[in-house]
């Protein structure tokens, strides 16, 4: 398994696909309640199918060999622009490590010359934790059910 060291106390480890079956049990549980929020727009099983097929990557953050957090990511190729999507994130205690993951993610990005990263995410996100890692808003993603 590759290791990227966070911080002593945090390692955030990519998931290769055919890794995906040992550690999906511990993803599932932390991304769960972010996709619930979708729910009308996907579901788990999308997610998994992302995974296991190599159009998604899944990182899982560990403390002290304990899993505590999951990201999922994906490039994303706009006409102009490759870009590291930030797809979903959960996990325990998200304050304690959601920095040094948006730092680690941040270093692999540029790594693989990738032109940004994007997210989408709650306005909470938004003010807890994308600013400080200098997002900026681009714009604001509105929906209108039709059912």
């Amino acid at each position: 398994m590759n290791v990227i060291q966070m911080k002593p106390r945090f390692n955030l480890v990519p998931i290769l696909a055919d890794e995906v079956d040992e550690v999906l049990e511990d993803a599932v549980r932390f991304l769960e309640p972010a996709i619930d929020r979708q729910s009308q727009n996907v579901a788990i099983e999308h997610i998994i199918e992302d995974l296991f097929d190599g159009r998604s990557l899944l990182w899982l953050a560990y403390s002290g060999g304990e899993a505590i957090a999951a990201v999922v990511t994906c490039i994303v190729k706009h006409p102009l622009s490759h870009n590291m999507k930030i797809e979903w994130m959960g996990g325990n205690d998200m304050h304690l490590w959601v920095n040094d993951a948006l730092a680690v993610l941040t270093k692999v990005a540029r790594e693989a010359k990738l032109d940004a990263i994007e997210a989408d995410g709650r306005k909470g996100f938004q003010k807890k934790y994308a600013e400080a890692a200098s997002f900026r808003e681009m714009y604001t993603h509105f929906e209108m059910e039709l059912n």
